[in-house]
């Protein structure tokens, strides 16, 4: 996977099985609108900040040990969503639909829930 930040655009090229897959990306402080997600594996990915609230799509998304502290993941449908050894310290899922969602050994500490 190569990926290309600049001038607020991520261009990512190279999938496997229709999976993407980002390892080591920085996303950090990205504000995501009219972003489309559909099976994703974040992989060691800085997304500190990073704002998800406004993506048009997010189905199959996985987390692991990424640092996510302060994520914006309000009013999102992330039902199956898998985060392990996260830290996802201040993260806002506020009038999220976490159902069937999985956390693994990660931080919440200061998450907002409603």
């Amino acid at each position: 996977m190569f990926c290309c930040f600049g001038s607020g655009r991520c261009i990512c090229v190279g999938k496997k099985d229709t999976t993407a897959f980002y390892d080591t990306c920085d996303f950090s402080l990205s504000k995501l609108k009219y972003t489309a997600f559909y099976d994703v594996l974040f992989k060691e990915c800085k997304l500190t900040g990073t704002d998800f609230s406004s993506c048009n799509l997010f189905s199959s998304f996985r987390f692991g040990q990424c640092q996510m502290r302060y994520v914006n993941f309000r009013r999102m449908k992330m039902i199956k969503t898998s985060f392990t050894m996260c830290d996802m310290a201040g993260a806002d899922f506020a009038n999220a639909n976490l159902q069937g969602s999985f956390f693994g050994q990660c931080d919440l500490s200061g998450a907002m829930y409603s």
